[in-house]
Formats: C-alpha cells, sequence, structure tokens
C-alpha cells in the first residue's frame, strides 16, 4: 500500500513506557501535525498499528526519547515510517520489535539496545560458566 499524505508532519518523537509485564520498555513513535497526533507501534500478534496517546499509554508513564522538529530530518523519518508502513514485516523479538521499529524512523538504525543487553549478558553468564568451571 502507497502512502500519499500532501505535507510533512511537524514534529516525530521517539516514545517509551515501561512494558505491561513490567520487564523492558515497550516504544513507539508519535506522529504529529497542527491540530492532530498519532502514534505508530509494533505489537507481538498485532504488528504496526495507529493508536491514540492514551492507548498506547496503557496508564503507564511516556517519556519523549528524542524529538525531530528539524524540517529535513522529519522528511527522512516521515520517509522511513512510510517505507515500514508499506512493507510492515512481521514482529519477531529479535529482528523487528517495537524497539527495532522506533529506532529505525527516529535514528534511521534498525536495532534493539534491549536485545542486545540480554544478549550481552547472556554470553557474560555462559564465560563466567566456562571460567569457573575450569
Amino acid at each position: 500500500m502507497k502512502w500519499y499524505l500532501p505535507y510533512l508532519p511537524s514534529r516525530i518523537v521517539y516514545l517509551s513506557r515501561p512494558k505491561l509485564n513490567g520487564i523492558g520498555k515497550h516504544a513507539g513513535v508519535l506522529i504529529e501535525w497542527i491540530g492532530g497526533a498519532f502514534v505508530v507501534d509494533r505489537q507481538s500478534g498485532r504488528g504496526l498499528k495507529f493508536v491514540s496517546m492514551e492507548e498506547f499509554a496503557h496508564g503507564r508513564a511516556v517519556v519523549a526519547e528524542a524529538t525531530i522538529e528539524e524540517r529535513g530530518a522529519v522528511a527522512r523519518a516521515f520517509e522511513r515510517l512510510k517505507e515500514s508502513l508499506e512493507t510492515a514485516p512481521g514482529y519477531d523479538l529479535f529482528k523487528r520489535n517495537c524497539e527495532h521499529f522506533a529506532r529505525k524512523v527516529v535514528f534511521g538504525e534498525e536495532r534493539s539496545h534491549q536485545i542486545e543487553g540480554v544478549v550481552f549478558l547472556a554470553v557474560l553468564v555462559a564465560a563466567v560458566a566456562i571460567l569457573v568451571r575450569d
């Protein structure tokens, strides 16, 4: 599906809030136009969804991690958002989770610091177990 909008958003914001299960953060992207706003997020079993700020917050405190307002940066981020919506691959915890999506749109890098931290911790624990065993 191709997305056409006659004008750019005024601001794009990387958002996060505590996950509902209490482990880690859930990320999304706030798209703001004069007079309106919505959040796009990726969820397991639901894919990419447009939701209100209240739906995204789910009763939790929401943090604005990064804000883009410069026109050129907004245009690039909006193009990455449209690309994500047009291809809309499914959710994958290790390759395409909510943080991968939000970081791709806002920063142009599809990565998850949370997953990288878990992998690092697992490697560290394995290394310590091997050293202790010997």
